[in-house]
């Protein structure tokens, strides 16, 4: 189960507006625990109270509705009044917001958020790298970033699997927050496709040792 953010997540009247990285950043005080862990599996209940709940099934929005999250789960919805709260769990006041679930999005690369552009491929190598080390150490916050715009799955469409599963194993272990990620696995290519045609141009030419060595093992 993702940390405990994704169970605020839900208010989705809160994580949808924080459109920009710097604005969600200025909100992890705010939103979430401000310290590791963040499961949620072996927490206090948590309650969303009184908001209107949009429950993707299709059905019409209902207002003055109660979430009960128990374990890790949602475990009861309902109106308010019907909704038995237990003793000691966390309530969160949603009036006059919307509660909803989590998205899935299901093609992304967190080391491409696409707040921040991908490197541009006709570099110097040395620099190229360079901007791929910032790329993947940003990839913490750039998970929090796809977290509070609502998204608490994703499935990751490719990439750099030595960098990426560590990623993985921080937010599963609720050493730091963000959604579910789910490996897509390596690219195939033809020889007459990405490769061909990048080994073709002298810029890219040096880059194609280290993508091939990349590729066979699985990244």
């Amino acid at each position: 189960m993702g940390p405990r953010l994704i169970a605020r997540i839900a208010l989705a009247s809160m994580a949808l507006m924080l459109g920009s990285a710097t604005l969600a950043a200025q909100q992890i005080s705010a939103i979430g625990p401000a310290e590791p862990p963040y499961h949620i599996e072996s927490s206090a209940p948590i309650a969303i109270v009184g908001g209107t709940l949009i429950d993707a099934t299709g059905a019409p929005p209902r207002t003055g509705q109660t979430v009960l999250i128990q374990g890790g789960k949602i475990s009861q919805v309902g109106p308010s009044a019907q909704v038995r709260i237990p003793t000691g769990a966390e309530v969160i006041d949603a009036t006059d917001m919307t509660v909803m679930p989590g998205l899935i999005s299901s093609n992304q690369h967190v080391q491409l958020n696409p707040l921040y552009p991908a490197p541009a491929v006709d570099l110097p190598l040395e620099e190229l790298k360079a901007r791929w080390a910032r790329n993947f150490a940003d990839m913490p916050r750039k998970a929090f970033v796809y977290l509070m715009q609502g998204i608490t799955t994703m499935r990751q469409t490719s990439g750099p699997l030595a960098q990426l599963r560590p990623l993985k194993m921080q937010i599963d272990g609720g050493v730091i927050p963000g959604p579910r990620i789910l490996f897509g696995g390596a690219l195939f290519n033809s020889a007459d496709s990405h490769a061909s045609c990048a080994c073709s141009r002298p810029s890219v030419r040096l880059n194609c040792a280290a993508v091939r060595s990349r590729t066979a093992s699985g990244g």
